[in-house]
């Protein structure tokens, strides 16, 4: 509970420093980045048979429609494509050899924004991903499962935040640069299945107590480019 009010708190503090707009307008942005993910999975913390790439590439593109209001308040819906995964170098029966999972995902997010037009702005929400393909390899053996995604959920959900800094601000465009980083809130596993549970790895001598679930992580530099289609009181002009 301590947690959440701190990070409320400072949510609040963030959102009150860019409050300097007096205009309403609306505007379209094609979007992109790339960056690291990582499968956080506690059981394989402590495995010794199993070593994370925490440099696993992930990127995304996609589109953005949204409306700040007077007081640098903004809303914002995303459609966008990403691609993550996480790399393994693991120690298994034959040998060691390298797993590297990539997972195809279609995500929507809902975005909170606070914006200062000569700043930038500050987004939080969270993040639909429902997952279209996996690819599943193998160095000593290439694809090895076929229905790698049957052990996958359909959809998580991720709690994502960013910020972007203007490297270029006109009357009508905007190209913006920023960091954004997310954190699944759920399980995207099921049926009790591990990511790295194949015919290489026997999981059953790593001694793991218990189930543990795989919760994505992912952090990109982003680039953003806006339209601003319109602004309330005026003829597609800042003044």
């Amino acid at each position: 509970m301590k947690k959440t009010t701190i990070l409320l708190s400072l949510i609040l503090v963030l959102f009150k420093g860019f409050t300097q707009s007096d205009k309403t307008w609306y505007n379209l942005a094609v979007k992109g980045g790339f960056g690291n993910s990582i499968f956080f999975t506690s059981n394989y913390s402590g495995d010794a048979n199993v070593q994370y790439n925490y440099f696993t590439p992930s990127y995304f593109w996609g589109f953005d429609g949204g409306v700040v209001f007077a007081g640098g308040f903004g809303l914002g819906l995303e459609y966008s494509f990403q691609k993550g995964g996480q790399e393994y170098e693991i120690n298994g029966i034959g040998g060691k050899y390298t797993k590297v999972l990539q997972v195809y995902t279609d995500d929507v997010l809902f975005l909170i924004r606070a914006f200062d037009e000569g700043f930038g702005f500050f987004e939080i929400g969270p993040k639909l991903s429902m997952v279209k393909k996996i690819n599943d390899a193998n160095s000593n053996n290439g694809n090895l499962i076929a229905n790698t995604i049957d052990n996958y959920s359909d959809k998580y959900i991720s709690i994502m935040f960013g910020f972007g800094i203007p490297a270029y601000q006109g009357d009508l465009f905007d190209f913006t640069i920023g960091l954004r980083a997310g954190y699944s809130i759920m399980n995207i596993m099921k049926d009790e299945e591990y990511p790295i549970n194949d015919l290489f790895f026997n999981k059953v001598t790593a001694n793991y107590p218990s189930y543990s679930t795989t919760n994505p992580f992912f952090a990109q530099i982003t680039f953003r480019f806006d339209w601003h289609i319109g602004i309330k009181g005026s003829k597609n002009k800042w003044d």
